[in-house]
């Protein structure tokens, strides 16, 4: 199985019960059922509770546990903490945050959700103007190179992107 396949299949009916009190807003219902399969290493959940840490939904308000957990779904190829760690990195450095927000856009076009890519593809276009275009080429190859080492089964580094 392709860690692609790995990121979409449905563990349990509890982690089906823990996205749907997240989605009503049960925060500490959801937390009890995800926070198993976070810990289990399942991306979704990873980003749903680094959310929720972030936010001091249902659980107590911690960055850095949030982060861990947003680096942690972005080690298993999920587009959103892609997003999150390219938004995290426009300051300071911008040619990594390009290449945070390109492997966002194509891993949610690659996977059937282009309007999940619409946003960062708005950013991307933004931040294309502060870096010269060997830096937007060179963060463009680096992250195809890893999503394309990651399709194959090939586990790429993530150290250059993350």
């Amino acid at each position: 199985m392709s860690i692609f396949d790995s990121l979409f299949r449905k563990p349990s009916p509890d982690y089906d019960v823990g996205i749907a009190a997240f989605k009503k807003g049960d925060y500490a219902l959801a937390a009890k059922h995800l926070r198993p399969f976070a810990e289990g290493g399942n991306a979704e959940a990873q980003f749903v509770m680094a959310e929720m840490y972030a936010g001091g939904l249902g659980v107590p308000q911690n960055m850095e546990i949030s982060r861990e957990l947003v680096v942690k779904a972005a080690k298993q190829w999920h587009a959103g903490a892609f997003f999150l760690l390219g938004i995290s990195s426009l300051i300071e450095a911008p040619k990594e945050a390009y290449t945070l927000l390109y492997t966002s856009a194509a891993l949610s076009t690659a996977r059937g959700n282009p309007a999940a890519a619409e946003e960062p593809r708005r950013m991307l276009s933004e931040l294309a103007k502060r870096l010269t275009g060997g830096e937007v080429a060179e963060a463009e190859r680096a992250a195809r190179e890893a999503i394309s080492a990651a399709a194959k089964g090939g586990y790429p580094t993530l150290r250059p992107l993350i």
